[in-house]
């Protein structure tokens, strides 16, 4: 589901979505968390909310400043799993990047796409691999993060690796909830031992 999202912009152009980059000002995109350009600024707008009552697609990245610098990153998909059980396999994952928008120049760059959502119901999950809605980025700047939600009775290994979202079990009198921001970039391991 990567890049499954609102359009990037053409060059010249705003992306599309709630979050849109905007041509020539806030280019990157934004949804769970804003979009970065550098020198402490932000782009793009956050929208929707932690609890995934509506799913909502990444959006898309303004286009560069030319037809050589290209397109806006598209933002990325939205994926809702409802099983028993969720196993991925150690080097398998779930994926709803926004994609990276045209080249990587200092100027006329394009805008990346924005994180989509990724929302799981399950009685278990048993997760080796990795669980992703980021940005498109490179050295210039990246879109916002996604959000990403699990829910279920059972998790052997959580690994999410995820800036944005919560993690939820329902089998608890007050449910235990997981602000993944505390763990940004790294992959939680037997989550029962977090507080």
């Amino acid at each position: 589901m990567n890049g499954k999202g609102y359009p990037g912009g053409k060059p010249t152009s705003d992306g599309y979505g709630p979050g849109q980059g905007k041509y020539g000002v806030n280019i990157h995109a934004g949804y769970g968390t804003k979009g970065y350009l550098g020198r402490n600024r932000d782009s793009g707008t956050i929208y929707g909310n932690k609890h995934l009552t509506v799913l909502h697609l990444g959006s898309g990245g303004a286009g560069g400043v030319s037809d050589d610098i290209g397109n806006g990153g598209n933002g990325g998909g939205c994926l809702k799993i409802i099983a028993k059980n969720v196993t991925l396999l150690d080097g398998g994952g779930i994926y709803c990047n926004g994609s990276t928008g045209g080249t990587e120049t200092i100027t006329g760059q394009a805008g990346h796409g924005s994180g989509g959502t990724i929302h799981i119901i399950c009685n278990k999950l048993d997760n080796n691999g990795e669980i992703c809605a980021f940005g498109g980025s490179n050295k210039f700047g990246f879109g916002g993060d996604g959000r990403v939600r699990v829910e279920c009775d059972i998790i052997i290994n959580a690994g999410i690796n995820r800036r944005q979202g919560i993690m939820e079990r329902k089998n608890m009198v007050d449910k235990q909830i997981i602000d993944a921001n505390k763990y940004a970039n790294r992959v939680i391991k037997n989550l029962e031992a977090i507080n």
